[in-house]
């Protein structure tokens, strides 16, 4: 787990590496930009011929400066520095910086003290530089003119850290900054890069820093890694009731497949046994697309055996195309009194409990696994960022559970308050069927034994990494199972 912190925790992170390493600022920037420079060139962000890196006077742009340098060891690529110097208050390591760029014969060196001259190469790689983290009001003046210049270029562009003119604190006033295609944050994730709103696409790159600095800051806030992902498999000398029996209750008219999606995803994330509890007029679907599935009938004269039995699952996993009818109603009041197992409550089902304001009859110790306009519908509106983590915070604490809000950036908050978000972009996972894959695979892990946060931390991560192969390709959300071998 990576802690998300503010603004002036990261500066004391940096300051506490200093002292304990020991380590000088001036060569913990270099250590972060050759990191950084590391990441570019793993994931395939060096192809291009030339750089135009835009820095302004402080930390960030010694960030920028730094790269340079290093980018410049590269004799057939073209780099272009551009210093943004319209306030004179430059900080000590960017003069350090400036001073060895100024020496470097393969680096093309601006010295911007205003914008008549400043023009962007529109045919290279545009890094920003500016600002980075220390943004708390928004950007005017000069430097809004500069900001709106550069959005309104065609061209690719990174931002080291944060998108300039983007606080990192709070969402409250936002401003202008700077369009980022991605923005390569160091060291610790901040709030307000998972703000939907903002539209921030970014990755996090490790620099050094001290972890022991994380047993002296609190957070609340986590971003999730690839420690946390414990992944399921079959042991020798064991057999299908080893891995569990996950119940599977939805599907209507129209919406017989999210059912089936559901069940095939937690067949292949390991679950033992399915079966799939459908309407009688949806079971021929079932036999045809899942026939490794058992079945059920769903519908008024059959409850009461279905709640007999319950027992039998490890976990029941309710409300995928499930509708919000008469008989759903009071199938799903009567699960929430009589069941004991692990329930895991998605889709229709959550819509049911909004719409009769069900929330306190949820058992507790459950999954809820809401899409946005469902989690409305749940806690109402928000105005900002920070009380929409509140909400999700306070559902998780009322229900004494764990809710999956699911998005660009989902996130699990715990009945602790915590909250722990998956920064793995995925966007394929922009399809029909792609929550009920999901309900599927965390509901698969829960019943494997898994605790109920771990469930959730592995299902979301393993399901964005599912759908991160295909590159934000268009795909159905059968690619999506299809691709959970493989990733395991």
């Amino acid at each position: 787990m990576l802690p998300f912190y503010t603004s002036e925790q990261i500066k004391k992170a940096d300051q506490y590496t200093i002292e304990k390493t020991p380590i000088s600022s001036y060569k913990l920037v270099k250590q972060a930009m050759q990191n950084l420079y590391n990441h570019m060139e793993k994931n395939d962000y060096l192809q291009h011929p030339t750089y135009h890196i835009l820095c302004g006077t402080g930390n960030n742009g010694a960030d920028g400066l730094a790269l340079a340098l290093i980018l410049a060891k590269d004799k057939n690529k073209k780099i272009k520095v551009s210093v943004l110097n319209f306030n004179e208050n430059y900080s000590n390591e960017f003069n350090l910086y400036l001073k060895e760029v100024k020496n470097e014969s393969l680096i093309s060196l601006t010295i911007h003290r205003s914008l008549d001259s400043f023009e962007l190469q529109t045919d290279s790689i545009i890094i920003d530089a500016i600002f980075g983290n220390g943004i708390s009001r928004p950007i005017s003046g000069i430097y809004h003119k500069t900001i709106t210049y550069i959005n309104q270029c065609n061209a690719t562009i990174y931002s080291i850290d944060m998108p300039s003119g983007l606080f990192s604190n709070s969402d409250k006033n936002q401003g202008l900054f700077i369009q980022s295609q991605i923005t390569f944050v160091l060291g610790y994730p901040r709030k307000s890069l998972i703000n939907p709103l903002n539209k921030i696409v970014f990755e996090l790159v490790p620099i050094g820093l001290k972890r022991s600095f994380e047993k002296t800051t609190e957070s609340t806030i986590f971003a999730i890694d690839d420690t946390d992902i414990q992944k399921p498999t079959k042991q020798n000398f064991s057999h299908k009731y080893t891995y569990g029996h996950v119940g599977i209750i939805g599907g209507s008219e129209g919406m017989y497949g999210a059912p089936v999606l559901s069940g095939i995803a937690a067949l292949k994330m390991g679950a033992g046994l399915t079966t799939c509890i459908v309407p009688f007029e949806g079971l021929q679907s079932v036999y045809m697309h899942l026939p490794e599935s058992l079945t059920k009938a769903l519908g008024k004269k059959y409850i009461e055996g279905i709640l007999e039995n319950s027992n039998i699952y490890e976990v029941i996993a309710i409300g995928m195309g499930m509708g919000t009818t008469k008989v759903s109603n009071e199938f799903l009041l009567r699960l929430c009194s009589d069941y004991k197992g692990k329930l895991l409550i998605d889709a229709d089902a959550l819509n049911i409990i909004a719409l009769n304001k069900y929330i306190s009859l949820i058992p507790r110790g459950s999954i809820l696994t809401p899409h946005p306009k469902e989690f409305e519908r749940l806690v109402g509106s928000w105005e900002n960022e920070e009380i929409r983590l509140e909400k999700l915070s306070n559902l998780a604490k009322q229900i004494q559970g764990t809710v999956v809000l699911k998005g660009t950036y989902t996130l699990i908050a715990d009945e602790e308050g915590n909250c722990y978000v998956n920064t793995i972009q995925a966007s394929s996972l922009a399809t029909a069927g792609s929550g009920d894959v999901l309900a599927g695979m965390i509901a698969a892990l829960w019943s494997q034994g898994y605790s109920r946060l771990n469930a959730c931390i592995t299902g979301v991560s393993l399901h964005a990494l599912c759908a991160k192969k295909f590159k934000g390709k268009p795909i159905i959300a059968r690619e999506i199972i299809a691709e959970i071998a493989n990733v395991l």
